[in-house]
């Protein structure tokens, strides 16, 4: 064998490896990388990496899961403990407790304003409606046609995209395309096809259920299924369609031994139309059964059909069942909820569904939210500050002392003058807002609610306001009332039992 003695491999020095073009994940423009950081680099430099909405994303994530771990909250500015270091170290610095507060702070805002734009006293208000101007014709985007328009479109993709899939599942097609879909409307009829008997129908649209083949919808009796539920929740005798003398009207459940009534309200027989045309109607009855001990409920079709598990939760707890889970407050922690968590919860857990609220607080126990209560500022009253907007346990469950938990929070951390709170009497006593220390204020006026005309639905009355009649309704009269043209326009309405209205007021200090 023959070696070659002069044959030695050429070996690059470490620091002079081959690199690679790589394109950016985030801009596409080419760059040079190391060979063997190829697999490592996605982007040309940290300013595409920090302007990537991915990256943007996993930061804003860790930001938060450690905010939760450290503070309990998704941002530490919304603890006692960060806001009173924030105030202690401007009044160091500053001798304020917001730097915007102090006059050479002030001044030199102007001076910067000055320089850059002329005048001391510029808003940035003014370069916005400025801007719009030029760009739309209008001072404020959104008065213009092209942001109106796109928010039109947008609206109207959603609707008809989970209009399609919420009719696939009961297997009905859609006779229009997107382009003739004007969204979830009073004033328009969709034609559709029944896939199951060939029946093509039309429908207005005013929410999902609203899309249904008469020859293949299945007749459900509502009363004979809430009896059965109530069977299967209580012990006690149920006794149907009672007529007590005290009353003059039957009831169509009633427990003595719990002294607890319940009607459920169908939309046809208990509207305005059939013959209910005293709008206090509901309320007499239900102050009739108060007077004679009795707790009476009222429960309307919608909410049957819609929101049945909201109603089975709230009349396990009247009956006192065995299937209402019980927690003490005592085992639970509190939290500061994020506005999607809050909404999430009351979506499921709320028969009102989310709200807008300003402060969130919850209970959890065992890492899972039990409790939540919100408050906003005071919607209709203004002479009080503030409002509990919703409160709430989750479904099925009890959590004794949750409430004033959550409330002295609210009071300890906002030290209020004034709250105010509302409770439906169709549904509920306000008991427990005695318990907090607020004080029966009045009882509101009944209120009504529009029903469809094919009677399938409730709609809430302040989407037909007499303003807004003439872009809703199909034919408008501006002589006529607001349930005048609702009239015309074959809808209906039924009356509810209003409010029961309590206020807590601040105590002086002894």
């Amino acid at each position: 064998m023959i070696y070659n003695y002069n044959y030695m491999p050429v070996i690059e020095p470490m620091g002079k490896r081959k690199s690679v073009i790589k394109s950016c994940k985030y801009c596409n423009g080419e760059f040079e990388v190391n060979y063997y950081k190829r697999n490592v680099r996605k982007y040309c430099s940290k300013k595409c990496s920090n302007a990537d909405p991915e990256t943007k994303r996993k930061i804003a994530e860790s930001q938060r899961k450690t905010y939760i771990e450290k503070y309990n909250v998704d941002h530490p500015m919304k603890t006692n403990k960060v806001k009173d270091n924030f105030k202690r170290s401007m009044l160091k610095k500053y001798g304020v407790e917001n730097a915007l507060c102090n006059d050479v702070i002030k001044q030199k805002v102007k001076d910067t304003k000055f320089d850059k734009y002329g005048d001391s006293n510029y808003n940035n208000i003014q370069k916005s409606k400025q801007t719009c101007l030029e760009r739309y014709g209008v001072d404020n985007i959104r008065k213009s046609k092209q942001f109106k328009d796109k928010c039109f479109d947008t609206k109207n993709a959603t609707e008809y995209s989970t209009l399609l899939e919420y009719a696939k599942q009961i297997n009905v097609e859609l006779l229009f395309d997107i382009q003739e879909f004007t969204g979830y409307r009073t004033d328009n009829i969709y034609s559709f096809k029944c896939n199951t008997c060939g029946k093509v129908f039309e429908n207005y649209v005013y929410s999902l259920q609203n899309v249904f083949c008469s020859d293949c919808e299945v007749v459900i009796d509502y009363k004979t299924e809430l009896f059965d539920f109530l069977k299967s929740e209580t012990t006690y005798n149920i006794q149907t369609n009672v007529k007590k003398p005290f009353i003059g009207l039957p009831l169509d459940f009633y427990i003595e031994e719990l002294n607890l009534a319940i009607e459920l309200c169908d939309h046809k027989s208990h509207s305005e139309k059939a013959g209910k045309l005293n709008k206090t109607y509901r309320i007499n009855k239900t102050n009739k059964c108060i007077m004679n001990g009795i707790n009476l409920i009222h429960i309307f079709e919608y909410e049957w059909k819609q929101k049945a598990e909201n109603i089975k939760s709230i009349l396990r707890t009247k009956l006192n069942s065995n299937n209402i889970r019980k927690i003490f407050a005592r085992k639970c922690e509190f939290v500061k909820l994020s506005k999607s968590e809050k909404n999430e919860f009351l979506q499921i857990n709320h028969i009102q569904g989310k709200d807008k609220s300003s402060y969130e607080y919850g209970l959890k126990y065992k890492n899972e939210i039990v409790s939540v209560m919100t408050f906003c500022k005071s919607r209709f009253d203004k002479k009080i500050q503030y409002e509990i907007s919703r409160f709430c346990n989750k479904l099925n469950t009890s959590v004794i002392g949750g409430t004033s938990k959550l409330f002295n929070c609210f009071i300890n951390e906002v030290n209020p003058d004034t709250i105010l709170s509302y409770a439906d009497r169709r549904l509920f006593g306000g008991d427990v807002y005695r318990e907090l220390g607020f004080e029966f204020f009045k009882n509101t006026s009944p209120g009504y609610h529009y029903i469809t005309p094919d009677y399938k639905m409730i709609i809430n009355r302040i989407n037909f306001h007499k303003h807004k009649q003439k872009d809703k309704l199909q034919t408008f009269d501006p002589t006529l009332t607001e349930w005048e043209n609702m009239k015309a326009n074959g809808f209906d309405r039924i009356w509810d039992c209003g409010n029961l209205k309590w206020v807590y007021t601040k105590k002086p200090l002894k």
